[in-house]
């Protein structure tokens, strides 16, 4: 059994706090959570973030309507940014068990570093991305994401972008706008 950090334990007693304040519903959903790792990261001088790991099979957590709640608490608890991820694994193409396996597509490099932006960015949607290329080669990527959850996600962006180079050692720039609607017009209807 692995002992754990201080800071482990620090995160730990935080969560079974914070989940101690919601509702029973949510507490019902909340209570299968296993943390894998918390490691502490910082960016700029004084701020730093805490990346959170929970099990794969605890994830389905991040898609409920109490992810809201339960990072504001932590955030609270703990005076430091939060992000939640699920802890994934890459499978190499090459090494196999036996030579007739295949890989499954979520363990493929594009699907986990896919899956991992989308959960560092919720509970916004991405609705635009765009890779783009500088002059001497090094490339980034251009995420626009729904302007409706700008509020939640504005203070974070900083540690967000940190997390994803740490990561994935990729760039990423995040812009907010609002998605474009499109109406269609019924049949024999003109404007």
């Amino acid at each position: 059994m692995k002992t754990l950090s201080h800071l482990e334990q620090q995160v730990g007693g935080a969560l079974v706090e914070a989940i101690s304040h919601l509702d029973a519903e949510s507490k019902r959903l909340s209570s299968g959570i296993l943390i894998s790792r918390v490691s502490e990261h910082t960016f700029q001088k004084d701020k730093s973030f805490l990346l959170i790991h929970i099990n794969f099979r605890s994830s389905k957590l991040l898609l409920t309507p109490i992810y809201k709640k339960l990072v504001t608490e932590l955030e609270k608890k703990l005076k430091k940014t939060v992000l939640l991820l699920s802890s994934r694994k890459i499978n190499s193409r090459w090494i196999k068990e036996n030579r007739t396996q295949t890989r499954p597509n979520s363990r493929t490099l594009t699907a986990v570093y896919s899956a991992i932006l989308d959960e560092l960015l919720l509970p916004g949607v991405i609705i635009g991305q765009r890779t783009r290329v500088r002059l001497d080669g090094s490339s980034f990527s251009k995420i626009v994401i729904d302007k409706s959850e700008q509020h939640f996600l504005e203070d974070r962006v900083e540690a967000i972008k940190v997390a994803y180079k740490h990561l994935t050692h990729r760039d990423i720039e995040i812009e907010f706008q609002k998605e474009a609607t499109y109406y269609t017009l019924k049949k024999g209807e003109r404007k």
